[in-house]
């Protein structure tokens, strides 16, 4: 039932772990990442799995398919853009057959959010 924490860079796992098991000689120096590269750990261990990244890129193998007709978007470049609002109303209910990801807290939601938008920036 325990949500990925996937994303979370090795040093910040590192020093997680070693919190929980007491190991007071552990090096628990944690660099912290900046909202892109956070959003970017999100995106890679949450949506890619059914998501494909940009329209130019392939339907990752395990997509999950209601129909020949109907795959999960590209999250960057499809003609149909989302406001901030749509997206973390999606992010929260995960309609039709995406489950919600309401567990990720609001600093996450920004996170992905300034990846995605860093990603429209560069295609342009």
């Amino acid at each position: 039932l325990m949500h990925s924490f996937a994303y979370l860079p090795d040093n910040e796992l590192n020093a997680i772990a070693s919190y929980l098991f007491n190991e007071e000689k552990a090096n628990a120096v944690v660099k912290t990442s900046s909202m892109i590269q956070l959003g970017k750990n999100l995106v890679m261990s949450n949506c890619l799995s059914c998501h494909h990244l940009t329209v130019k890129d392939p339907a990752p193998e395990s997509a999950k398919k209601l129909c020949p007709l109907v795959e999960p978007s590209a999250l960057v470049g499809e003609e149909k853009q989302l406001s901030k609002e749509q997206f973390f109303f999606v992010l929260k209910k995960g309609p039709c057959y995406m489950p919600s990801f309401d567990f990720l807290n609001p600093k996450d939601k920004e996170a992905i959010w300034a990846f995605l938008n860093s990603l429209k920036e560069k295609a342009r």
